[in-house]
């Protein structure tokens, strides 16, 4: 199911940053957010963001490495 697909990244990067000083994940904004996706059709999901925030050691800073410059 696709709602357990967030939580399935969240536990893998929870247990690479265990045993790793740093890490670079590279994920679309959906994942990475600390709020709710909604998508059409669909009830709210749960993203990676939401899940590591919630766990006792925060979520990770997160650096975006691209900037998309709106006109």
């Amino acid at each position: 199911m696709v709602y357990n697909r967030d939580a399935e990244i969240a536990d893998t990067f929870e247990w690479i940053r265990c045993r790793e000083d740093r890490i670079v994940l590279a994920a679309h904004n959906g994942h990475v957010q600390r709020w709710p996706v909604v998508l059409p059709g669909m009830g709210p999901a749960t993203p990676m963001g939401m899940h590591l925030a919630a766990r006792p050691a925060g979520a990770p800073r997160s650096q975006p490495l691209m900037k998309r410059r709106v006109m």
